[in-house]
């Protein structure tokens, strides 16, 4: 049996919820010819591989920065509570979002400002979700 790191396991995770949104896209098309939102089989198809390079390599350069990997097993580090530490990163990418719709993306002028917006406001709502369930909302 092999054994997989931890960083392995977290991108095999990621590489099978990628998968899984493919089939739910390919089910509402199959529903619905009259979409008008995202097409997001193209996005699949034109960026997951881009999206799972960049967050093995984010895996990576953390490692290397704090000599290990995310802890996903008690063992690992049962001081480590990485629903909470999502939840912080939410807050943080909420923050960069808000700041570049404010700059109105003056960087990339090429940015479509309405999709940003409407990214933010989904990441906004799932971080209500996430922060009723580790109980901040109290």
């Amino acid at each position: 049996m092999v054994h997989l790191t931890n960083n392995a396991r977290i991108i095999l995770n990621i590489k099978n919820h990628i998968r899984n949104l493919e089939l739910e896209e390919e089910d509402i098309s199959l529903l619905s010819k009259d979409i008008s939102s995202i097409n997001f089989s193209s996005y699949f198809r034109d960026y997951k591989g881009n999206l799972l390079d960049d967050i093995a390599f984010r895996l990576d350069v953390g490692a290397e920065k704090y000599h290990k990997e995310i802890p996903i097993d008690k063992v690992d580090d049962d001081e480590r509570n990485n629903i909470y530490e999502s939840y912080e990163e939410l807050c943080d990418t909420l923050v960069y979002l808000s700041a570049a719709l404010l700059r109105k993306t003056e960087d990339s002028p090429d940015v479509d400002t309405e999709l940003v917006d409407e990214i933010f406001t989904n990441i906004l709502k799932s971080t209500f979700l996430l922060m009723g369930e580790i109980g901040n909302g109290e």
